[in-house]
């Protein structure tokens, strides 16, 4: 199976945009939502999952169902590992900091669990209810994986209807306030900020 081109090129863009908006200096007054009102993440996302959506209907009319499932669910354990890893370095490299005192200010801010709690920091993290700053894509990632086989599969029953019916459904309910009373009902209830940038 070829890869795309012009949507690798695309993801690309989007890749040296996202580095630009997180650079320090004045680069973000440029980088920052280039393109109107969707950022170099949302394109960056939506792009990706073009991609997938395309790879995974090829996998779904050749190899089945199964085979699409199985496949994202593997993929999804990678991502989690992945995400596992980065946050434990993190927590590592933060408790040897916090040792020596030598934690640097922004990380107090990043990982609130630093100082006081990095164990309980670390098992929240783990179930994905807590996020460190910049840790948050990767369990969207992991979440939007796990929906293209049950996405697939509908359309391949020719149930379009519901899809995107569920999908405008989804997005009016978040155009009125729904992921901000999630995020505050978990934010109540476990006495932090869960971390949740990108709104599912």
């Amino acid at each position: 199976m070829q890869r795309d081109k012009n949507l690798d090129s695309w993801r690309g863009i989007f890749l040296v945009v996202m580095t630009l908006n997180h650079w320090p200096g004045h680069m973000v007054r440029i980088a920052s939502q280039p393109f109107g009102l969707v950022s170099a993440a949302e394109g960056f996302v939506f792009v990706s999952g073009l991609t997938a959506g395309i790879v995974f209907s090829r996998l779904m009319a050749t190899k089945g169902s199964a085979h699409v499932r199985a496949r994202a669910v593997g993929r999804s354990w990678e991502i989690y590992q992945a995400h596992l890893f980065f946050l434990t370095v993190i927590f590592g490299v933060g408790f040897v900091a916090d040792l020596f005192q030598a934690m640097p200010e922004s990380w107090v801010d990043m990982v609130p669990f630093f100082a006081d709690s990095p164990v309980r920091g670390l098992v929240l993290g783990a179930l994905l209810v807590f996020q460190p700053k910049y840790f948050n894509i990767l369990p969207l990632y992991m979440m939007l994986m796990l929906l293209i086989p049950p996405v697939l599969g509908a359309f391949a029953r020719g149930r379009y209807f519901p899809v995107l019916a569920g999908s405008i459904g989804l997005w009016a309910l978040a155009q009125l306030g729904l992921s901000e009373f999630i995020y505050q009902r978990l934010t109540s209830n476990l006495g932090h900020e869960v971390g949740l940038f990108f709104d599912p």
